[in-house]
C-alpha cells in the first residue's frame, strides 16, 4: 500500500470535512456551508498553491473561519496559531491592543474565568482587565466607580440637583439622593404617627 504524503493526508481530511456528511466534524465545515474551491479538488493544484508542509506541527488553517478553502484564505499554521483563530474565541481591545481572552489572562496574570465572569456581569473591558483580581477589592472598586457615574438615582431624581456624597464602609464615597432621603424620613414619620394612634 502506497504511503501518502503529509500534504495528501491533509488534503484528504479537508475534502472529507467539507464533503462527507458522515465525517465527525462535518457539521462545523460542510454542514455550515464551508466548501473547497474547484481548483483544489485536484491534489496537485492544492500542493502547488500551498507548498510543502513546513513541519509535522503544521496543518491547514483558514484565515477567515467563515470562508471557504481557497488559496487566498488558507495557510500552514501550528496548533498554537490555530487556537488563536477559533470561532469561539473572545477578542478584547484595550488601548488599541486586541488580544484573545486567553492572551489577556496570561498578560494580566488573571484567571480566564475571572475575566469571563466580569464580562458576563456587564463590566467594561477596561474595568475587567485593569481592576485587581482580588474579588472583594475589585467588586468594591467597580461598584463604587459605577455609582459615581450615575446621572440620576434609581427613582429618577436628577443629579447633581438632589445629590450628595456619603462615605461608605468599604472606603471612598457614593452618590446619594437628598429627595429619596427626605421621602424615606417622611414615610418613617408617617408610620410612627400611625403607630401612636
Amino acid at each position: 500500500m502506497r504511503q501518502r504524503s503529509p500534504e495528501e493526508r491533509c488534503w484528504l481530511k479537508m475534502m472529507q470535512r467539507c464533503g462527507n456528511p458522515k465525517q465527525v466534524g462535518y457539521h462545523n465545515y460542510g454542514g455550515r456551508g464551508i466548501k473547497v474551491c474547484d481548483r483544489w479538488h485536484k491534489l496537485s493544484n492544492f500542493i502547488a498553491d500551498m507548498g510543502p508542509r513546513p513541519s509535522p506541527k503544521h496543518s491547514i488553517e483558514r484565515r477567515d473561519n467563515n470562508g471557504d478553502y481557497t488559496p487566498s484564505n488558507c495557510k500552514w499554521a501550528t496548533r498554537h496559531e490555530q487556537h488563536r483563530n477559533m470561532r469561539r474565541n473572545v477578542w478584547l481591545t484595550l488601548d488599541g491592543v486586541t488580544l484573545c481572552l486567553k492572551d489577556w489572562a496570561r498578560s494580566t496574570g488573571m484567571d480566564q474565568m475571572t475575566i469571563k465572569g466580569r464580562l458576563r456581569r456587564g463590566w467594561s473591558v477596561r474595568d475587567t482587565l485593569t481592576l485587581p483580581a482580588n474579588k472583594s477589592m475589585s467588586c468594591a472598586r467597580y461598584h463604587r466607580a459605577k455609582s459615581l457615574t450615575k446621572t440620576e438615582c434609581k427613582w429618577g431624581h436628577p443629579y447633581p440637583k438632589y445629590m450628595y456624597l456619603k462615605s461608605i464602609p468599604s472606603g471612598g464615597v457614593a452618590k446619594c439622593c437628598r429627595e429619596c432621603d427626605r421621602l424615606r424620613q417622611q414615610r418613617i414619620r408617617d408610620a410612627r404617627a400611625r403607630g401612636e394612634r
